[in-house]
């Protein structure tokens, strides 16, 4: 039996108080796009008429956005608490724009689709929440999905190698640094996690970024892939959330090769399916 997070953990508070882009979602009711999905929704070059599909669509907001571009779009989700907000969102979209979206619930591993039927498919921040052997088949569902020179955008965050080496470094000069004073004035001891308690449970394979791109190779597609201190566009961030990325990785030697695959959170990948005449990115 294939193993797989509990979807009862991906509940409406899940997707309202912890997931990427929910401050945008709450005060604007999924209208205005975090900066991390309006650069993915860049990346992914969606056109007037093409197909999009995104996998894990958790709120909906990639859906509507594609197809307020003129995409015909597809979100699913095997959340039932993710397809019931997504489909509450599209009640307040305009008729055209609802016209061309559709949320379903459905398993990524088997879908329904037809074979070569999406000029896009998408999955932000949805890797690491599969376990391998159901990533291997999801992958392997979007590659079918995928018309010939087709692309498939991923997201993951965090970088494994930044959680796993990088972290701990930080953590170790911040104990070092704060014990004391926090001790003094609280009188308890100072306990930092690298990971908050809901990761802990659904993040359940965290990616490296050579590990990723071996997978996608191996799996038949044509790969340029990634990694950035940022979410998005430094630009169009937060002043603050932009230099804090700059700090936690070390700017500039993150961007040095040997340094970018462990210094940078945040892992962005372009994957093809070959064409008639191969793929390009």
């Amino acid at each position: 039996m294939t193993r797989e997070v509990d979807s009862k953990l991906y509940s409406k508070s899940y997707y309202l108080d912890g997931c990427a882009g929910f401050e945008e979602y709450k005060t604007t009711g999924g209208q205005t796009l975090s900066p991390r999905h309006k650069y993915l929704l860049d990346i992914a070059r969606i056109e007037p008429g093409s197909r999009l599909l995104d996998i894990g669509t958790g709120r909906g907001e990639i859906p509507i956005h594609a197809a307020r571009s003129g995409a015909e779009a597809v979100g699913v989700d095997y959340a039932q608490a993710a397809v019931s907000l997504a489909e509450e969102m599209l009640k307040l979209v305009e008729r055209e724009t609802a016209g061309r979206v559709r949320f379903q619930q459905e398993d990524a591993q088997h879908m329904t689709f037809a074979d070569d039927m999406f000029d896009v498919v998408t999955m932000f921040d949805v890797v690491e929440h599969l376990y391998p052997e159901q990533l291997e088949n999801v992958l392997d569902e979007a590659y079918r999905v995928l018309k010939p020179a087709g692309r498939l955008i991923v997201h993951t965050d965090p970088n494994r190698n930044y959680n796993d080496y990088v972290v701990p470094l930080y953590w170790r000069w911040v104990r070092m640094v704060l014990y004391c004073p926090v001790k003094w004035l609280t009188g308890r001891r100072l306990k930092l996690s690298i990971r908050s308690d809901v990761e802990k449970s659904v993040h359940v394979n965290e990616q490296r970024p050579y590990e990723l791109r071996r997978l996608l190779t191996k799996k038949g597609f044509i790969t340029k892939l990634w990694a950035s201190p940022f979410a998005g566009r430094c630009r169009e961030l937060p002043l603050g959330e932009c230099l804090t990325g700059m700090a936690m990785s070390l700017w500039p030697l993150n961007m040095l090769p040997g340094f970018k695959d462990f210094l940078n959170t945040h892992i962005f990948a372009v994957a093809v399916k070959p064409g008639l005449k191969g793929g390009c990115i």
